[in-house]
């Protein structure tokens, strides 16, 4: 029985012990995550203008996981702890001795931020601000580790403010995990320092590797916006029925019609569709012929701009409601280019991750969106 604890003790220095760990704690935050936006939505349903509720059965199922937020922090907050521990412990594997941790990393003084800096992993205002509340949902909304002190197990005191509970999950939080779990991914790929993870990688023992714990949700969204393509058939739906409904049936807006010669509108759509053709064809013969590409993409349309399928969906877009004179359709363009400035924008955050400095000489070089306009 001795030798059997003392095999499960050699867990702890093994770096796949901490990163599956890992990987059950953030599917099982993916799980409470649906779970509380399913939940905050069907609480919120019942309010009306006058400010009143009125509690349905299914809100009042609902109310029970509305704080079930801090539940998921807490998870997200445990999985980067155990990341970060099979990073730091590959690096230097004195931190673990007969089995245990290293006291300095374990205890209630440690902060998850700790981590980070034990890592080398540099955060940016925004990360560290969310990493603070993680931190606190760790130790407070989880109450890990247990502290000896009972008073310590109640609501957080803040001086002139009475009593808080642990940091609420914000807009903007979920784009931030995910950035913050693609670089520990770039992290465990690429460091140097962790040679055990690329000769497994070899041999092709992937399954043990260390993408288990998220690469393969980067390899499922391939780097794009999970909710981009669904973002995209709306608005496609949206402008095709506004651009339909006045353009030749309701004609709401299409009053400039009678002061733009229809030679010149028609010239606009051609040169639009036939750009935005060139586009898609170059675009797509680039990124879906065979394998996706293992490096950054500059031939074809990509040596002009850095979204050409974005943009050829922006110039088709365009040159239909200019076809028509329609205002409606041209104010709905501006919203589609808002959205697409804001899906290249997610995506180039992901790329600038996986590709370091070979996607930031791209940027430099090549405009967002106008050739020779724009490099970042």
């Amino acid at each position: 029985m001795k030798d059997h604890h003392k095999d499960n003790f050699k867990q702890y220095a093994e770096p796949f012990f901490w990163w599956y760990k890992a990987d059950q704690l953030l599917a099982a935050s993916d799980v409470m995550l649906a779970k509380w936006i399913s939940a905050y939505k069907d609480w919120f349903s019942g309010i009306n203008h006058s400010g009143r509720v009125k509690l349905t059965e299914k809100q009042k199922r609902a109310h029970r996981f509305i704080h079930i937020q801090h539940v998921f922090l807490f998870l997200v907050g445990l999985a980067f702890e155990n990341i970060l521990k099979g990073i730091i412990i590959v690096r230097d594997p004195s931190k673990v001795l007969e089995g245990k941790l290293h006291r300095d990393l374990t205890g209630p003084h440690t902060k998850l931020s700790r981590w980070f800096d034990e890592a080398e992993i540099e955060l940016n205002i925004s990360e560290k601000n969310l990493v603070e509340r993680l931190g606190e949902n760790v130790q407070w909304a989880g109450r890990y580790p247990i502290s000896t002190k009972a008073e310590e197990m109640t609501l957080r005191p803040v001086p002139g403010k009475g009593f808080t509970t642990p940091g609420n999950f914000i807009h903007g939080d979920q784009d931030l995990i995910e950035a913050i779990k693609l670089r520990l991914i770039d992290v465990i790929n690429n460091d140097p320092k962790l040679p055990r993870y690329k000769q497994l990688e070899q041999n092709g023992d992937k399954d043990n590797s260390s993408t288990c714990i998220m690469e393969r949700k980067m390899e499922e969204k391939n780097g794009e916006h999970p909710y981009g393509d669904l973002g995209q058939l709306i608005f496609l739906g949206l402008f095709l029925l506004v651009w339909v409904a006045d353009s030749f049936f309701l004609h709401l807006s299409t009053f400039l019609s009678a002061f733009i010669p229809l030679a010149i509108r028609l010239i606009v759509l051609g040169c639009a569709l036939g750009t935005a053709v060139y586009l898609f064809k170059s675009g797509h013969v680039v990124v879906s012929h065979g394998e996706r590409p293992t490096g950054v993409v500059s031939t074809g349309a990509f040596r002009y701009v850095r979204h050409p399928l974005y943009l050829g969906c922006i110039l088709f877009y365009l040159g239909l409601a200019v076809s028509t004179a329609s205002i409606l359709a041209l104010a709905l363009w501006v919203m589609i280019c808002i959205f697409y400035n804001y899906l290249a924008g997610y995506e180039e955050r992901l790329l600038e991750i996986k590709f370091g400095e070979e996607y930031r000489q791209y940027q430099h070089k090549t405009g967002k969106w106008i050739p020779g306009v724009g490099g970042a």
